[in-house]
């Protein structure tokens, strides 16, 4: 029963990341090359995809947690636990290709700096996730310590944009915690 609920949870935040990873794809098709657009209208646009993607970012650094204590507790096979894995980080290069989109209608320099870091916020997950998976083949403490190593990259810049207090979460805060160093 804990393995279904576990692996439905997972599921979820999987199907909800793809679609807002795919919400307003098709609005971008038309957006001109180096064409930065000074309106209201862009403005509340780069505001509220910039919250959803800093968003998705924050829920795949959980979900790669999630997928590295399922398999440490053997809830997963290591077939289930690659494919999951692989199904959250998978749409990390769409989520860069549409901040730098971003990039070319945002006329502010602060917009284009916070795309850029929510950028190198999916490339340190994306390290993550293949240290976790270099820690799953070779099961070495020193490939562990990288694992945890970039986890707690990701999480520092991660709470750092979120403006969460990374290293004493108080009860009653709106995100968790990092979490504590995954034991093999």
């Amino acid at each position: 029963m804990r393995k279904k609920h576990f692996a439905t949870l997972i599921g979820l935040f999987a199907a909800a990341s793809f679609l807002l990873v795919n919400l307003g794809h098709s609005s971008f098709a038309d957006v001109q090359p180096n064409a930065p657009v000074e309106n209201e209208t862009v403005d509340q646009m780069l505001e509220a995809i910039g919250t959803m993607g800093s968003v998705q970012l924050y829920q795949t650094y959980l979900n790669i947690g999630f997928i590295a204590d399922g398999k440490g507790q053997e809830i997963y096979s290591d077939e289930d636990a690659s494919e999951l894995l692989a199904s959250v980080v998978g749409p990390l290069d769409r989520v860069t290709k549409q901040f730098e989109a971003l990039k070319r209608v945002a006329a502010a320099a602060d917009d284009k700096k916070a795309l850029d870091r929510l950028a190198k916020i999916a490339g340190m997950l994306k390290t993550q996730a293949a240290s976790l998976e270099t820690l799953w083949e070779t099961g070495s403490n020193a490939d562990g310590d990288r694992f945890e190593t970039s986890r707690q990259e990701a999480w520092n810049e991660i709470s750092d944009f979120l403006q969460l207090n990374a290293t004493s979460p108080q009860a009653g805060d709106e995100l968790a915690p990092a979490p504590e160093k995954i034991s093999e």
